[in-house]
């Protein structure tokens, strides 16, 4: 059963007796019901339990089961008494992003947690967390039954928490629980790994590698049974070429107008490939006329991850300032590949 505080109210007998709709009440409300409570962190007592979602930790809180809400503990600061075989069940929680926050970019969703209270062979749908990380404290009439479980539900995948005990089932989302406390992705530089095909060619080149990641969650999607997301963050800069002349003291310089870009791992393209500026390949940039690649690249990879990523660009370039009577064509196609360590 679930735990009681307080009797239940006697007017049930009352409107047996005179046949009347209840105590001069409304009629009687359906269960489900969810009554705001007058603070939004009221409820914050009791049995504690956290579950984790690809975009935050959830933290519940749910005390006993009462039969009647005083004036002071309802937003409406009115009375609420359950009908037979129905109780109020306390609840609170909020959604923090914690470090799940730090990888945000790399989760990209706009889903939310789908919550329902089990009681017994009944659910009842329940009011989302907050997504901005307050409280939220609400009651919620349900059967009585000797269990009262919540279902949540990210995406498609539900775990479950016991509201007596605040023992979680996971189920799919496992693999969440067995991420490391620290996710915030490490940065290294990578220009000197990129190898230019110019003949006689230097590149005023910078690269930076954010990541990898290994998450179950990431491009709006959970990862396919036995696999995992490998996400990572490359952000590119090609501010111009310089060429020397096959003979003499001549040269040139060149710019780019364009850039394609090819990323594999393990031998296989990205699943998703989100571009942080638009387009990915932004070709010249608006401030700096330089040409810049930025882009978060989710793999789908089994548990032994690839090594290393395989960077290709392709370049269209534009002849700039030449000197000491060195005149190259006016364009031309350069490719720049790198193999940048996953490790």
């Amino acid at each position: 059963m679930l735990p009681r505080r307080a009797p239940f109210a006697t007017c049930l007998a009352l409107v047996v007796a005179l046949g009347v709709a209840g105590c001069g009440e409304e009629e009687a409300a359906p269960p489900g019901q969810v009554i705001a409570a007058q603070g939004d962190e009221q409820l914050t007592d009791g049995t504690r339990a956290t579950l984790l979602v690809p975009t935050g930790i959830l933290q519940v809180f749910t005390g006993d089961a009462v039969d009647t809400l005083a004036p002071d503990e309802t937003r409406e600061r009115r009375e609420y008494d359950a009908p037979a075989g129905t109780a109020y069940v306390p609840i609170a929680w909020r959604l923090r992003a914690g470090r799940f926050g730090k990888v945000a970019d790399y989760v990209d969703t706009e889903a939310v947690p789908v919550v329902d209270l089990l009681v017994g062979e009944d659910s009842y749908r329940l009011p989302p967390p907050n997504r901005n990380g307050e409280f939220r404290s609400f009651y919620v009439l349900a059967d009585e039954a000797p269990d009262a479980r919540l279902r949540v539900t990210f995406d498609g995948v539900a775990q479950s928490l016991d509201l007596r005990t605040g023992d979680r089932e996971p189920g799919e989302a496992r693999a969440l629980y067995r991420l490391p406390k620290k996710l915030a992705p490490d940065t290294s530089r990578c220009s000197d790994a990129a190898e230019f095909d110019l003949p006689r060619g230097v590149a005023e080149y910078d690269c930076r590698l954010t990541g990898p990641l290994l998450l179950p969650y990431a491009a709006g999607a959970w990862a396919p049974a036995g696999s995992q997301w490998l996400v990572v963050d490359l952000r590119t800069t090609l501010t111009r070429m310089a060429q020397a002349a096959p003979t003499g003291g001549g040269g040139a310089y060149w710019a780019a107008d364009e850039v394609t870009t090819t990323l594999r791992a393990g031998g296989e393209g990205p699943e998703t490939v989100r571009s942080l500026r638009i387009p990915a390949g932004e070709c010249p940039t608006a401030t700096t006329k330089e040409c810049g690649y930025a882009a978060i690249a989710t793999f789908e990879v089994a548990d032994d991850p690839p090594e290393a990523l395989e960077v290709t660009h392709e370049y269209h370039l534009l002849r700039g300032p030449t000197y000491g009577g060195f005149t190259p064509k006016r364009q031309r196609t350069v490719t720049a590949t790198a193999t940048l360590g996953l490790d």
